[in-house]
């Protein structure tokens, strides 16, 4: 969000980003794109960082009585983690999310509504996430359990930060289109944006031997 004289930038607000949608200015696709997703991760980080930081969360909105009450519960969160992730991978890789930005040499082919429901897309699946991440530190559990709950908030925590790293990716590619219009040269063809994925096979394999033990 620097200077960029006369190309469009992240915006942080929504009333900036509702001018950049009326005037267009050149690389506007990209720059709507990168501000909706800005503004959707700014609302949450504060959540974000206590999630992943363990800050204190209140006290227990769920208790897990039994062992076989944990182990149901971790293998849903495990399980709905990895569904939202895929979802949005997918999502990513799709043709329909790239036609929204229309042709790279023709902005004005863009949807700029189609964007912003894109960037509004990803930004559920990032609060869906952090959702189940918070639920899992609300749970009062067995002192047995607890280090299955703790690998699970692990495992769900990780996903937060790869989609930070989706942003990152995106800020990346306008800093690029930016460069290459200022510079008088064409832009490239548009690519899919792939989600980011940290696998950790070492916890992977410890919530699954934890589960074993329980069943």
């Amino acid at each position: 969000m620097g200077d960029t004289g006369s190309v469009a930038d992240v915006v942080a607000t929504p009333e900036l980003l509702e001018r950049m949608l009326h005037q267009k200015p050149p690389c506007w696709p990209w720059a709507a794109f990168a501000s909706v997703l800005f503004q959707q991760w700014a609302v949450l980080e504060g959540r974000k960082v206590n999630q992943v930081l363990g800050a204190p969360i209140g006290p227990p909105t769920g208790r897990l009585k039994t062992r076989v009450e944990a182990a149901a519960f971790v293998a849903h969160h495990v399980r709905a983690v990895d569904e939202i992730v895929r979802e949005a991978d997918a999502f990513l890789r799709s043709a329909t999310f790239l036609a929204v930005f229309g042709a790279p040499e023709d902005e004005t082919t863009a949807d700029a509504a189609g964007i912003v429901r894109a960037g509004r897309r990803l930004g559920g699946y990032y609060q869906g996430l952090l959702e189940l991440a918070e639920n899992c530190r609300r749970q009062a559990l067995r002192d047995d359990d607890a280090p299955l709950l703790a690998d699970c908030i692990r495992f769900v925590n990780q996903p937060l930060q790869d989609f930070c790293g989706l942003v990152n990716d995106v800020l990346e590619r306008l800093e690029h289109l930016q460069k290459r219009v200022l510079s008088g040269r064409r832009p490239r063809p548009h690519t899919p944006v792939p989600l980011p994925v940290t696998t950790d096979d070492e916890l992977i394999w410890s919530i699954l031997d934890r589960l074993q033990t329980l069943d």
